[in-house]
Formats: C-alpha cells, sequence, structure tokens
C-alpha cells in the first residue's frame, strides 16, 4: 500500500535557488561594468554619449606654434644653382666639312676643338639617329666614323649647336615649331633667315634631343649658338613675350636637366646683352658654365664673380696670350 502523494515527491527544490544566483551574479557583474566604465564615457557636441575605451583613444594633437613672422625689412634672396668649376679653354674651331673625311690631322697639337655640329640653316653636319623631318639635311654614314676618330681622342671637344636661327627646321615644321607673325606667317629677320620660337614644345624637343645626343657620343661641352631672340626684321609683326628673358632662362633649364651630369653647358654671345634679345648678364650666369664672346659682343656687363679666365672665352681669328679663347674658322 502506497501513500497518497508520495510518487510526486523528487527532494528540496533547489532549481529555483540556483536560478537566483546566476541572476545575482550577473546583476553584481554588470553593476561593477557599469561603474568602471563611467570614466570612458564622453560625449559628443550633440550630447549624445558613447563609450571611449584607452586603447582606442586618441592622443589630442599638440598645437604647433605660429611661424616667426618675416620683418618687412628683410631682403629674401634666392640663389641660383652654381654652377660647375671650369678650367681655361684653348681650342680651336675644326672646319666645316671636317666630318667629311679623316680628321686626325686636324688633331695635332691641339687640346681643344669645337665640331659644328648643327649649322643656322638647319643642316646637321653628322649622321644623327634623332628624328628629322623631310628637307633637313645630314651627313652620311662616313661622318659617324670620322666623328668618334675626333671623340676618341684626346683632345677637349665642344659641340657648336645653333638653336632658333634654322631655316630648314623651320620651313619643315612650319608653325608647330618656327616663329611666326601674328598673322600665322613665317617670320623672316633682316638678313632673310627664318627662326624657330622657343615657346613651343616642338622646338625644345628637337634642340635638346640633338643636344642630348652629342652630350651622350662623348663631347665634353654643349655650346649653344644663336641662343636669343633675333633683334633685326620687323619686330612690330611679331607677338613676343614680354618678358623673353625668363622663356630663355626655362629653356636652357629644362635641356640642361637632359644633359648627362658633368656636361659644360655654354653660350655664344653674338651681341651685347639685353632684354629685347633675352639674353641678360643675369641669364648668362645663371645658366651657363661658360659665355663664349663674338668680337662685336661687350661682355663688360658680366659680374665679376663670373671667372672671365675660364668662364669668359674670346672667340677670335688669333691665339691671344693669355685667357680662354676659341679660335674660330
Amino acid at each position: 500500500m502506497t501513500t497518497k502523494g508520495y510518487h510526486r515527491y523528487r527532494g528540496r527544490n533547489t532549481r529555483g535557488k540556483v536560478a537566483l544566483v546566476i541572476v545575482l551574479v550577473l546583476v553584481l557583474i554588470a553593476a561593477v561594468a557599469y561603474l568602471l566604465t563611467q570614466e570612458y564615457v564622453v560625449y559628443d557636441d550633440e550630447g549624445k554619449a558613447h563609450l571611449e575605451l584607452p586603447w582606442f583613444r586618441k592622443e589630442p594633437e599638440k598645437p604647433q606654434p605660429d611661424p616667426a613672422p618675416v620683418p618687412d625689412d628683410v631682403d629674401i634672396t634666392r640663389e641660383e644653382p652654381q654652377r660647375q668649376k671650369v678650367d681655361a679653354i684653348h681650342a680651336w674651331e675644326l672646319p666645316y666639312g671636317c666630318l667629311g673625311g679623316d680628321p686626325g690631322y686636324l688633331l695635332t697639337g691641339r687640346e681643344a676643338v669645337a665640331v659644328n655640329v648643327k649649322m643656322y640653316d638647319g643642316s646637321v653636319a653628322y649622321h644623327t639617329a634623332v628624328s628629322l623631318p623631310e628637307g633637313v639635311l645630314t651627313g652620311g654614314n662616313a661622318t659617324s666614323r670620322n666623328l668618334q676618330t675626333i671623340l676618341d681622342s684626346d683632345c677637349y671637344t665642344v659641340a657648336r649647336l645653333a638653336c632658333f636661327c634654322d631655316n630648314a627646321y623651320a620651313d619643315a615644321m612650319g608653325d608647330r615649331a618656327a616663329l611666326c607673325t601674328a598673322e600665322g606667317v613665317l617670320y623672316r629677320d633682316g638678313s632673310g633667315r627664318r627662326w624657330l620660337d622657343p615657346t613651343k614644345p616642338e622646338t625644345l624637343r628637337y634642340i635638346t634631343d640633338l643636344a642630348e645626343e652629342c652630350a651622350r657620343l662623348g663631347f665634353d661641352e654643349i655650346l649653344l649658338d644663336w641662343f636669343l631672340y633675333p633683334t633685326s626684321g620687323d619686330q612690330t609683326a611679331l607677338d613676343l613675350p614680354a618678358d623673353r628673358t625668363a622663356v630663355l632662362k626655362d629653356f636652357a633649364q629644362a635641356l640642361e636637366k637632359q644633359l648627362p651630369e658633368g656636361t659644360v653647358l655654354s653660350v655664344v654671345l653674338r651681341e651685347t646683352p639685353t632684354a629685347d634679345s633675352g639674353l641678360t648678364p643675369e641669364l648668362l650666369t645663371a645658366c651657363f658654365d661658360r659665355v663664349y664672346v663674338m668680337p662685336e659682343a661687350d661682355a663688360s656687363a658680366l659680374p665679376t664673380g663670373y671667372d672671365a679666365a675660364t668662364r669668359v672665352v674670346a672667340m677670335t681669328a688669333y691665339a691671344p696670350d693669355s685667357g680662354s679663347y676659341l679660335v674660330t674658322q
């Protein structure tokens, strides 16, 4: 006989107590977490709270002090890059057509020689790899071998390169490279010669390619001739830049950047420096390692710091007793 209700007894009810303990523990943990995180609660500009834990917190930027004001009476000058050191030069210009035959005999007793690699009529004296339009004359294959004879000698070598006075390239390229009148007609100077426009990218590309090629072939020095704006002819027909010196300076600096390191860059002074031609004393000394002075030009305006013994080269028919010189043909 069983006792009524005995089969329902399973011992003391402990499940409720365990659940109560778990709830209390969770409440305690939540309370502790709440207290610990209160110092990391921050409020934005709109009053909304968000949690910013220390390992995600950005360090506040330190205020930078204001730059010291420059007094009005301080003269700020920007120095031009220093030109590379050069020695005095005693050079002889080799005759036109010297690359048509073996030039070895022309080098005897010479310490330095100049080769006309590009003439003012636009022709190129050697067999160049530079892309040229139809109508520009160049030397044949034999001229490359003869040029190499000069470059392989013990002589210091100068490549004389006519820049902007150029009939052939101006005719071939038209207004893409030529200096034109305001109506678009190719300009002629007082002697009937055409000119390239130094503001046009095609002119810069062409002259730079030739100068760089000569330097990489082995010439020690690049001598830019006819590097100026024309000053003869009908100037009123031209719409020339107001600051021609700035144009020529940009041109020279862009060209020089393409030359191998150590290549001397020089210029021929054909007339007294003026702003009209673009060649000023400041430009000459800032952009060129030497200035070759023709007899009709006056170089007295060059600063005394531009050493005349090494950097100013007299272009003369006879070798003088002192100074740097180029005996011309």
